[in-house]
């Protein structure tokens, strides 16, 4: 958008900064919405999975592509390119999967490295999802994954939106 000349039409426009990014990240928060869907979809069709608690997933899904869009938002506002931008995105992903426990189950990990682990969002979107599939947590249990991700959607929006700002 940066290179094509849609970002400086946008940021012309009467729109606020908040209104911008929040297009963008409708945008993505409906396409992790649908894949996320299509997977647990195919999952409970072919492989057995069961949804032990459909409302507790539903949060967890949403929750967690809220969480997901702020961080694609801030990553997407803090580089100038696209190809910076896919390897930012790329690399900051990969980091949070291998720390989170979506590489390597984080119960395998030692204790210091699963505390550790606790500062990725991927360890709180794999608490998020399990807790609407298996886990049999407590309402207290289960709502902390939901409110950490949406927390670090805000969060990621809110930096993103002080970052296209200064941009």
């Amino acid at each position: 958008e940066r290179a094509g000349g849609t970002y400086a039409r946008l940021a012309a426009s009467p729109l606020p900064v908040w209104g911008v990014l929040a297009g963008k990240g409708l945008a993505c928060f409906i396409t992790m919405i649908g894949v996320t869907t299509l997977m647990v979809g195919i999952a409970v069709a072919t492989c057995g999975v069961t949804v032990d608690h459909p409302a507790l997933l539903a949060a967890g899904v949403v929750c967690v592509a809220l969480g997901f869009v702020g961080i694609m938002l801030l990553v997407a506002t803090l580089t100038k390119t696209e190809r910076a931008a896919q390897g930012g995105g790329w690399g900051v992903m990969m980091v949070l999967a291998f720390i989170g426990g979506a590489a390597i189950p984080s119960f395998i990990f030692p204790k210091i490295l699963q505390q550790v682990s606790q500062i990725s969002p991927m360890y709180w979107s794999i608490r998020a999802f399990d807790s609407g599939l298996w886990r049999d947590l407590t309402p207290g249990e289960a709502v902390l994954p939901l409110l950490v991700m949406l927390a670090i959607g805000a969060l990621g929006f809110t930096l993103a939106a002080y970052s296209a700002r200064r941009a």
